[in-house]
């Protein structure tokens, strides 16, 4: 990895001429590596002139920052992430109290365990479940990527489609409940 002062020192140079002029340019030229572009024609090798004199000047400060960049990248891995709070482990031991509870209760089914009773689409099953959800007539406890429901939510004397007096959650923040 090239210093500070490298690249500070390192300001390319764009060499323009025919292949014979250029070729007595890179002769006397100390660097190591060279980029060699031919062009068809006059105005378009200025042009492109015009935009390698551009690069040309801008590229220290890019190779600056992308080294700034990485170190900054280098700190945060290997800073310790910070330790939470007692408030916050106790609430995230609450929240796993909880959510083990209603889980291992049975009485909270996955959208497709509730499209399987109701009678819905075999395909995509959480199609009704998620809108129900989306229109705030039932909330989810997500655990792992998926919607747990509340059967006591349904109606099994109408098939267990939804219930037509579903209480609500009075916007109570059991964080991982999602309406």
């Amino acid at each position: 990895m090239a210093t500070v002062k490298q690249i500070q020192q390192a300001t390319p140079t764009v060499m323009t001429g025919t292949g014979r002029e250029v070729i007595q340019l890179l002769h006397r030229s100390p660097t190591r590596r060279t980029v060699a572009v031919s062009l068809p024609d006059n105005e378009q090798g200025v042009a492109a002139e015009i935009v390698f004199h551009r690069v040309a000047a801008f590229l220290p400060q890019l190779m600056e920052q992308s080294q700034r960049d990485n170190l900054k990248k280098i700190v945060s891995a290997l800073l310790p992430d910070v330790a939470p709070s007692e408030a916050a482990l106790e609430q995230a031991r609450m929240l796993i109290d909880v959510k083990s509870t209603l889980l291992k209760s049975g009485d909270f089914l996955s959208a497709g365990e509730v499209s399987k009773l109701a009678g819905y689409s075999r395909t995509n099953p959480s199609v009704q479940p998620n809108k129900w959800k989306r229109n705030r007539a039932i909330f989810a406890i997500e655990h792992k990527g998926d919607d747990f429901f509340p059967l006591y939510a349904l109606n099994p004397d109408d098939i267990y489609r939804k219930a037509s007096r579903i209480f609500r959650v009075a916007e109570c923040e059991i964080t991982e409940a999602t309406y």
